[in-house]
């Protein structure tokens, strides 16, 4: 007595293709962060300056800045995924995380020496349609560039934008290989 297997009904054939079809265009439009990996983070309306460490600085609190894109480490930030989903990035250089902290009334970047605090966890808000690009937000407030940028820059955090000045809260999330660590002769070269 042998017995078929049972069919598969249509409705429920439908449903699994959508559902492998919603998981290839899911995976095929975007790339998300993976912990463990060595980003850059460039302004995506001036694509030339890249989020760098000041003065390649190595102090808690330090500013980070726009800079002219070098490939080199202080610009370079490795990204830890929390359980709750927000991204922790540590510099490659300095081996401290970018956070935000409030300057004569303004909210900016900078850098800190403690991973646990709330000043230091991105979420991330991935951009449709768009590869690498992503809106990187603390609270309700997006990482946020001026009109032009300059080399030395400091991002703010501010309410989202919208129209024309939006591409000013996009930022391009490059993997790279991480350049090795700069000695002190090095570094005195770069910042001199």
């Amino acid at each position: 007595n042998i017995h078929s297997p049972t069919p598969i009904h249509p409705p429920m054939k439908k449903n699994i293709l959508l559902f492998l079809l919603l998981i290839f265009i899911s995976a095929n439009i975007r790339a998300d962060l993976v912990s463990g990996k060595t980003y850059t983070i460039t302004s995506a309306l001036d694509t030339l300056h890249t989020l760098f460490l000041k003065n390649a600085s190595v102090d808690d609190q330090a500013a980070t800045v726009l800079w002219t894109t070098t490939n080199v480490p202080a610009e370079q930030w490795e990204a830890t995924i929390l359980s709750g989903g927000s991204v922790v990035f540590r510099n490659i250089y300095s081996g401290m995380y970018l956070a935000r902290q409030t300057q004569n009334g303004k909210t900016v970047t900078c850098q800190m020496a403690d991973a646990t605090q709330n000043a230091t966890h991105w979420k991330i808000n991935v951009v449709d349609g768009k590869s690498d690009t992503y809106q990187l937000a603390l609270a309700t407030s997006l990482l946020t560039v001026s009109d032009t940028i300059h080399d030395g820059d400091q991002p703010v955090l501010a309410m989202k934008k919208t129209g024309a000045d939006a591409v000013r809260q996009l930022w391009l999330v490059k993997e790279v290989s991480p350049t090795p660590k700069l000695t002190r002769p090095m570094r005195y070269d770069m910042v001199k």
